[in-house]
């Protein structure tokens, strides 16, 4: 009560200006009824008395008001609209600015890399770690920070500063940090959809998947939301069933009556929460990216998923790995980070 009664105070201190302008507004809306008839009648009256004429009679008094009324109607509707006109400019004004400014202004830079993404991992491997490409020789830089300073809206404070940061492909990296510490923030700036205050960002490429906290789904069938509704004749049967395996999405796939054709959408109530993140991993994971960034997209998992999909994922043979990917996750998870540490999955971790 004390939070809410303390946060209503200060919105009527910043709302003040706007009280007093619609109290002055209707004193001159009101002011042609109330004022008109009297300072009329007055005004005639001592200039009757001075020049010596008569006072007015009924016959004058009635057709004097009626004239003021006829009159006082328009000129009070003309100045209850002089607001209202301003408000109206002033959202066209702004809705003109948004429609002629840039749809996006990306001020990332591309880093110079020697060699190339495997765009075809060696699915059949899947079980094994003999094919994971994580070592030295074909690391190469996949995302660099330069002092960098972000802030969330151009009228808000810089809430990370001079952030440096250097991520490698094949790699795994942890962003933790207390609720509104910029961690949502730092993945938007990498994605683009922040420009930096200050400091540069560069990225390796711009073939990135990003799974937000709320799973976004098209409406569609499960394979046609993972594979981006491919035909049937295009789409790699291998590797989504690999995707299928990783995300533990198989077993779930095979209890639902109509496999992988269920149709499912953001809001509807065939798949449970934690099914909803997988099928968003498996649609990143099919897509092959050159970066992953992740969003707590494990906190709807139960514990034994959990597992599965940290170690198919984003263990030493995983397959974000096997792709060459450089992944970036933010986790609230306390037993999530420890169990991911323990199994040396993790190359950073971020506070």
């Amino acid at each position: 009560m004390e939070i809410i009664q303390l946060k209503r105070v200060q919105e009527m201190k910043f709302m003040r200006h706007w009280l007093w302008c619609n109290v002055w507004q209707n004193v001159l809306d009101n002011i042609p009824y109330a004022l008109s008839p009297s300072v009329t009648l007055t005004v005639y009256a001592i200039q009757a008395a001075r020049s010596g004429k008569d006072s007015i009679d009924t016959v004058q008094a009635f057709t004097t008001l009626s004239i003021i009324t006829l009159l006082t109607d328009p000129a009070s509707r003309v100045l209850g609209t002089i607001p209202i006109v301003a408000s109206s400019i002033s959202c066209f004004d702004r809705i003109q600015n948004f429609m002629i400014s840039s749809s996006r202004e990306d001020c990332r830079t591309e880093l110079e890399i020697s060699g190339s993404h495997s765009t075809s991992p060696p699915v059949q491997s899947l079980h094994s770690a003999d094919s994971v490409f994580n070592s030295k020789e074909n690391q190469h830089l996949s995302i660099q920070l330069v002092k960098v300073s972000i802030r969330p809206a151009a009228s808000a404070s810089v809430v990370l500063s001079n952030v440096n940061l250097n991520i490698t492909t094949c790699s795994l990296s942890i962003f933790t940090g207390a609720v509104a510490s910029g961690k949502t923030l730092l993945l938007r700036a990498i994605l683009g959809d922040v420009s930096p205050e200050s400091g540069t960002i560069g990225i390796c490429s711009r073939r990135i998947a990003y799974c937000s906290q709320v799973p976004w789904l098209v409406r569609g069938s499960i394979r046609d939301v993972i594979c981006g509704f491919e035909t049937q004749a295009s789409i790699d049967e291998n590797w989504y069933k690999a995707c299928l395996y990783a995300c533990a999405l198989d077993e779930d796939i095979r209890m639902l009556p109509s496999g992988d054709q269920t149709i499912i959408e953001s809001n509807n109530t065939r798949l449970s929460g934690g099914q909803k993140q997988r099928v968003c991993l498996a649609r990143a994971l099919y897509a092959r990216p050159h970066i992953v960034i992740l969003d707590d997209v494990l906190s709807a998992l139960d514990r034994t998923t959990q597992e599965h999909v940290v170690e198919h994922l984003f263990g030493i043979s995983g397959l974000f790995r096997k792709l060459g990917s450089a992944a970036l996750l933010v986790s609230h998870s306390c037993q999530l980070r420890h169990a991911i540490i323990d199994c040396t999955f993790a190359d950073h971790l971020y506070s």
